[in-house]
């Protein structure tokens, strides 16, 4: 589905990602895509993405409250974005 935004893509700050942490992070999405979901890595690539954004634990979890808040498993154990 095309979701359409005020604020351009392009706008998105995006962090300045050292080529070690990219390469990492290429690494675990990598296993996730050969060998499927994997809770464990997926939480490894969050924790990845917000040392680069330079979040602090409170604002971890307040990022994580609000997609939690936003979001719903499907019946394949995926999260979904709740319907409006």
């Amino acid at each position: 589905m095309l979701e359409l935004y005020q604020t351009p893509v392009s706008e998105i700050p995006l962090p300045e990602i050292d080529k070690t942490v990219q390469t990492q992070i290429e690494r675990l999405v990598n296993r996730i895509i050969k060998s499927g979901r994997n809770h464990n890595v997926e939480l490894e690539i969050e924790e990845l993405v917000a040392k680069a954004y330079g979040l602090s634990d409170k604002e971890q979890k307040e990022v994580l409250k609000f997609y939690d808040a936003n979001h719903s498993e499907n019946s394949e154990g995926i999260k979904v974005e709740k319907a409006a």
